[in-house]
């Protein structure tokens, strides 16, 4: 099957640059009779394709079903090119917010492009999935992006979430409950917006009522006037609504995470016992979720209504769903505070290993699990009992810089070295 696609030059596309026409045969290279359904629960990348991308000119990539091992010196892509599988993927890079950054830049200083790679910066996956093979691109240029799926462009990277389960840990990942509650909300929407059907929408949907909120309350400047509580209360059933949704399913989705964290936390080497716990701001709702929705929305709207009361005049909301946190507790103490920093590493992969599991057993079928460096603070132990608990349950991609970091040879199905931006296969 061949997908053709026209493209002209894109807005603020580079002069330096020149946007090469896609071909008529783009995805020609993915048609190698893909078109077959897992049968083992299992979404497996099939195929990576990479051009024009920080430090890769071009590079193609086969993972296979199983433990895929790309290793090789510092500054040679290997993180690169997990978020090349990333941003092909989900639209989206798990380094930055700035797409700017993942283009060729020759000189930062300058904010000059790499003229000699000579084409469009873009991503294309082959998925296989239960629900058949999906190909998907996404195209970077200057102040641009355009995301396709099976040759169609979307109007929406949310269009995405719901097409592909990835997991990633990082060597940031270990400040995830080190840092701001932002990073953690983020987190923990990102996964829900990829497992359970509605949420991406509530979200939404709490957002464009907070700022309608929002803008209401600084119109109103803090006067006293009649038409503020009633542009507010227009807004303010969606709003509870919303958030009514939005806690009750992060509060379930944590609870089921919680259950096996422990045991988890404990076979990566971790002493005492790890409890999940969900901190939402909003007060009142019952831990074990007995509350009926009706019930769970009266809640959001009385707290909120009270909180606009007493806090109008600072022209935003104070109280709602996007001040929520949650945090880990070892042996009753907050990690946040009490914790070392191994403890917190060790806690943020355990979370990112048990999210995955959980993952597969709502999705009933395996995400494409991302870990970059994710050894740095086990023993060679502990990383391989990880990598062997791994092992048939789902496609990893791992990196490192020296395979005999990771354990004896033959324990991965596919091993790689990256070179400047090119892969060689061992």
């Amino acid at each position: 099957m061949t997908f053709r696609l026209k493209e002209t030059n894109p807005p603020f596309w580079p002069s330096g640059l020149s946007l090469v026409p896609f071909s008529e045969n783009m995805y020609e290279y993915l048609d190698d009779g893909h078109d077959q359904r897992l049968e083992d629960g299992m979404m497996k990348v099939a195929s990576v394709r990479v051009q024009c991308m920080r430090n890769i000119r071009r590079l193609e990539f086969k993972p296979v079903s199983g433990l895929n091992l790309v290793y090789g010196a510092n500054g040679q892509g290997k993180t690169n090119l997990l978020e090349a599988v990333h941003l092909g993927l989900t639209g989206r890079s798990f380094r930055t917010r700035h797409d700017t950054e993942m283009l060729p830049w020759k000189n930062d200083r300058a904010r000059a492009l790499d003229s000699t790679f000579g084409d469009v910066s873009r991503a294309d996956i082959l998925l296989e999935c239960r629900s058949g093979a999906r190909k998907f691109r996404t195209v970077l240029g200057m102040g641009w992006k355009r995301v396709y799926l099976d040759g169609r462009l979307l109007p929406r990277l949310a269009d995405l979430l719901s097409e592909a389960a990835v997991v990633t840990f990082i060597p940031e990942d270990a400040g995830l409950f080190k840092g701001s509650p932002a990073g953690r909300r983020r987190f923990l929407d990102s996964i829900l917006c990829q497992v359970v059907p509605g949420y991406l929408e509530e979200l939404q949907r709490y957002r464009k009522c907070a700022r309608q909120i929002n803008a209401a309350l600084r119109i109103a400047g803090g006067k006293k006037t009649d038409a503020l509580p009633r542009e507010v209360e227009a807004w303010l059933p969606g709003l509870s609504a919303a958030a009514a949704f939005i806690m009750h399913e992060r509060r379930l989705r944590l609870e089921g995470v919680s259950k096996r964290l422990s045991t988890r936390y404990r076979e990566l080497g971790g002493g005492g016992h790890a409890f999940l716990k969900y901190d939402p701001d909003i007060g009142g709702m019952t831990e074990n979720g007995a509350q009926t929705p009706d019930a769970r929305i009266e809640v959001c709207r009385s707290c909120l209504m009270n909180s606009l009361k007493s806090h109008g005049a600072w022209r935003s909301l104070q109280r709602g769903i996007h001040r929520d946190d949650f945090l880990i507790e070892l042996d009753g103490l907050d990690l946040r505070r009490y914790g070392s920093q191994g403890q917190q590493r060790l806690c943020a992969l355990s979370l990112k290993l048990e999210t995955a599991e959980w993952i597969c057993d709502v999705l009933e079928e395996a995400p494409i699990l991302l870990l970059d460096d994710f050894g740095s603070e086990l023993d060679l132990g502990r990383r391989e009992a990880v990598l062997a608990g791994l092992q048939g349950r789902m496609q990893v991609i791992v990196t490192a810089t020296d395979p005999a970091d990771l354990g004896r040879s033959g324990m991965f199905d596919q091993t790689c070295r990256i070179r400047n931006g090119n892969i060689v296969q061992s």
